[in-house]
């Protein structure tokens, strides 16, 4: 049995080297190309001509003060490729961006001195066009919450008779809620509606919103 672990070991040795993937591949460095495919959360469509970063920053560094080592253009089918020669002592990662896709959970480590094949997700935006109603008798006082918007602010608070906000959320999502509270004289909450909604990837809907 230990001429197989010696064996195991020699060959994990050999197979690092040759690919400059260090003990186990984890990386040290040395020539690296990174190749593969930007696409859309949920569906797996590909973003076309999204702009992709290689950033990298010192070893264990205690505050993320990233560089940008190269920076390209995926084609039209999503697609991208670059090689590099890696500084042993940074890691890497790529962080693709596209003007109508979030990437805040798109960044992809790189493993340094080897080929890698890495298919970073961009989050889709979508928008909703909110047609806030308040109907007879109208209520003076009310408070109307978002869920997940990143614009507007995620609440209106006051009289909203007839109001049209454009909110901005992230698409092909399962849902997204808008609440509301109506408060009576005495500022209480005297009652509450929740409205559930779908908004598909790069579409805007219209929501009319009655209370």
């Amino acid at each position: 049995m230990k001429y197989l672990y010696a064996a195991i070991i020699i060959y994990l040795c050999f197979s690092c080297k040759k690919d400059g993937g260090g003990f186990l591949g984890m990386g040290e460095g040395g020539e690296t190309t990174v190749q593969g495919k930007i696409t859309e959360r949920g569906s797996g469509k590909a973003v076309p001509y999204a702009h992709v970063n290689l950033r990298s920053l010192p070893k264990d560094a205690n505050i993320s003060v990233y560089r940008t080592d190269t920076a390209l253009y995926a084609d039209e089918n999503g697609n991208y490729s670059f090689s590099f020669t890696a500084d042993k002592d940074r890691d890497y990662h790529v962080l693709p961006r596209h003007e109508l896709y979030d990437n805040r959970q798109s960044k992809t480590d790189i493993r340094t001195g080897r080929k890698n094949n890495l298919n970073p997700e961009l989050d889709p935006w979508a928008w909703v066009r909110v047609h806030i109603i308040n109907e007879p008798p109208l209520d003076t006082i009310a408070h109307i919450g978002y869920n997940n918007f990143q614009n507007p602010p995620n609440n209106v608070m006051g009289f909203c008779r007839d109001t049209i906000l454009i909110g901005k959320l992230l698409g092909n999502r399962p849902t997204y809620v808008i609440e509301f509270w109506r408060y009576n004289r005495l500022n209480a909450v005297e009652n509450s509606k929740r409205v559930d909604f779908y908004v598909p990837a790069l579409d805007t809907i219209d929501h009319y919103f009655r209370y």
